[in-house]
Order: structure tokens, then C-alpha cells, then sequence
């Protein structure tokens, strides 16, 4: 089984969307559906969940060599961590 991706259209959504552009009573099932549609929009994992560490080492690199200050470099840390 594949790893689902967050912020993605998925199949699931998309059923989601039909289902709340045709079903006949539009004031009730517009908003469930269109509720359920975006919840598994952000279903699932960050796709660069992985790639955080390596970025913030190679920041690190970067300051050890002088090419980053400080502040620079506590911008990259969380940004790529925290994000």
C-alpha cells in the first residue's frame, strides 16, 4: 500500500466532491461532503517529512564554513523543522 501524501487531491476526495455536487439536497449534503472533501485533501503524511535532518545539516555545513550566520541558520532550523 502506498503512503498517502498530505495536501494532495486522492481518490477519496474526489468521491467526496461528486457526491456533494449531485446529491439532490445541496444545503445539507454541499457542506458534509465539502467538509469530508477537504479533511482528506490534508490526509496523510508531509512529503518532506525525510528531507528536514538533511537540510538542517547541510545549514549546519553552511555555518561551520562561514557562508551562513547564525540567525540565517536558526531561520533554516525551523523552518524545515517546524513547518
Amino acid at each position: 500500500m502506498s503512503k498517502k501524501i498530505a495536501n494532495t487531491l486522492k481518490p477519496e476526495t474526489v468521491v467526496f466532491i461528486i457526491l456533494a455536487l449531485l446529491l439532490p439536497l445541496w444545503p445539507i449534503t454541499l457542506p458534509i461532503f465539502g467538509y469530508l472533501a477537504y479533511k482528506s485533501y490534508l490526509k496523510g503524511e508531509q512529503e518532506c517529512s525525510g528531507r528536514s535532518l538533511e537540510d538542517v545539516r547541510k545549514a549546519k555545513e553552511l555555518l561551520d564554513a562561514g557562508v551562513i550566520n547564525q540567525a540565517e541558520f536558526d531561520a533554516i532550523k525551523v523552518r524545515t523543522l517546524y513547518k
